[in-house]
């Protein structure tokens, strides 16, 4: 029975390793195309202050100013959050499709043995530990991945929640 159960767990392996080598490749495309939006929002701030240069009005230009601080500090929490992101989630992803076959190839050496109590205990015992293990590498994934995105929009909305603030409690826009 546990041969059984070590030849269904090698294909579940097999799935598992297919499914993270797609994801890798998933989160490498975003997070270059998060380096591409974050150059795309650099350079929209520093076209806001250009045009800030243009404007007379001195509320308009402190508006302005503001705003293209706010979205700079933002980027820079973006930049942080893809590093913290390429560091904890992709660079393990990248490596994890390499240890679920390696577990797949030791269930196989194990498969191969003839049926022995000692050797169905052991199989057991291997997918046991993986699968604990499993949980807990996927566990910190997630919860990396929910922190580098909480961080960098918490941080955010702080920055344009003070810029909004700042321009909805000043008087009119007129001098």
């Amino acid at each position: 029975m546990s041969q059984e159960r070590g030849r269904q767990q090698k294909d579940k392996l097999e799935q598992i390793s297919n499914e993270y080598s797609a994801l890798h490749t998933i989160f490498k495309k975003l997070t270059a195309y998060e380096d591409e939006l974050s150059e795309l929002n650099i350079q929209f701030a520093k076209k806001w202050l250009e045009i800030q240069k243009c404007e007379e009005n001195n509320k308009i230009q402190s508006g302005i100013r503001q705003f293209a601080e706010a979205l700079n500090e933002s980027e820079n929490r973006r930049k942080e959050s893809i590093v913290h992101i390429k560091k904890h989630i992709q660079e393990p992803l990248k490596m994890y499709p390499l240890k679920v076959k390696k577990q797949k190839r030791s269930l196989s050496r194990n498969a191969r043995g003839k049926e022995k109590d000692d050797e169905n205990e052991d199989i057991e015992e291997k997918i046991r530990n993986f699968e604990q293990v499993h949980v807990s590498d996927m566990k910190q994934l997630m919860l990396h991945l929910i922190n580098a995105e909480m961080f960098y929009h918490a941080r955010s909305i702080e920055y344009f929640t003070k810029v909004y603030k700042t321009l909805s409690s000043s008087e009119q826009l007129e001098e």
